[in-house]
């Protein structure tokens, strides 16, 4: 503060001199270094950066990146809807926004990929980020939550279908959901997305010969999934163990998927109504979730 005090009286003014002050630490000529490594290579962490180009702090590198535009973008899912996605999540959120969710399970599917350990990349503002690996190995995951909690998770190497659904409803979800919803006096009801093996005939004739009830669910409409959010979270655990093999992968995928609160999973189930309360706000638009 003295320092600005002795400024004002000597020049009238708090403004610093121009050229004064600490000299840059990323000269021009080495941010178009970065500029040029980053093209070539987007998916480059400010570490990886700052060990191949630059002796420099993390801050100071991203601070850099910043100034130059790049911004570590994940890929953009947010669906394109029409007029009628908007009209049908509109009326679905406008009737279920008042219901109890507590004996609500959701399920959904996911796939993790083998070597994907870095989903996010450095772009100049504008630009998509690139495709990924068209034929990556990889695994695909089945989940189920509720407010209580998990409840089952399956893991596996085909490819989903409505023969590879009904085995997973009928030798864990049911028998895994029953025990949990009994325990609490509550009658389950599932929510599953628009897939086509959850709305395959054999599925319908499944559900009924089990009296499985459905709540239907909106087209196009992730933000509405709290599932979304642990596989968010459930991917970036796993992911940052840098798996080398499926086996490896599998293993990782349990173990983190255990490590999960309830509590934290029973957090993102109950922001259910919040969802749709904002949904109806925006007219059946997309919402960040």
């Amino acid at each position: 503060m003295s320092r600005i005090i002795n400024r004002y009286k000597d020049r009238k003014t708090t403004a610093r001199k121009k050229g004064s002050g600490r000299s840059q630490v990323i000269k021009k000529s080495e941010k178009q270094s970065i500029h040029n490594t980053l093209k070539r290579h987007p998916q480059m962490s400010c570490d990886d950066l700052i060990e191949e180009l630059e002796d420099c702090s993390p801050e100071t590198m991203r601070r850099s990146l910043h100034t130059m535009k790049f911004h570590f973008k994940n890929p953009d899912i947010k669906p394109e809807l029409n007029d009628l996605d908007r009209l049908l999540r509109f009326h679905w959120a406008d009737f279920n926004c008042q219901c109890d969710f507590a004996p609500v399970v959701f399920v959904d599917e996911s796939t993790f990929q083998l070597g994907f350990n870095k989903n996010r990349c450095w772009l100049p503002a504008g630009y998509a980020p690139l495709e990924q690996n068209p034929h990556p190995l990889k695994v695909n995951v089945c989940a189920a939550i509720g407010l209580f909690g998990k409840v089952m998770i399956d893991v596996y190497r085909q490819n989903t279908d409505s023969k590879v659904y009904i085995k997973i409803l009928k030798h864990q979800l049911i028998p895994m959901a029953n025990e949990i919803y009994q325990e609490w006096g509550y009658n389950w009801v599932l929510v599953q997305d628009n897939a086509r093996y959850h709305t395959s005939k054999e599925v319908e004739i499944f559900f009924k010969k089990n009296g499985i009830e459905t709540l239907p669910f909106p087209p196009y409409s992730p933000d509405l999934n709290p599932l979304e959010n642990l596989w968010a979270l459930l991917k970036h655990n796993v992911y940052k163990r840098e798996p080398t093999s499926l086996d490896e992968l599998e293993r990782f995928i349990y173990e983190e998927w255990e490590s999960i609160s309830d509590d934290d999973i029973g957090s993102y189930v109950s922001s259910i109504n919040r969802r749709m309360c904002e949904t109806i706000s925006v007219l059946g638009d997309s919402i960040p979730y």
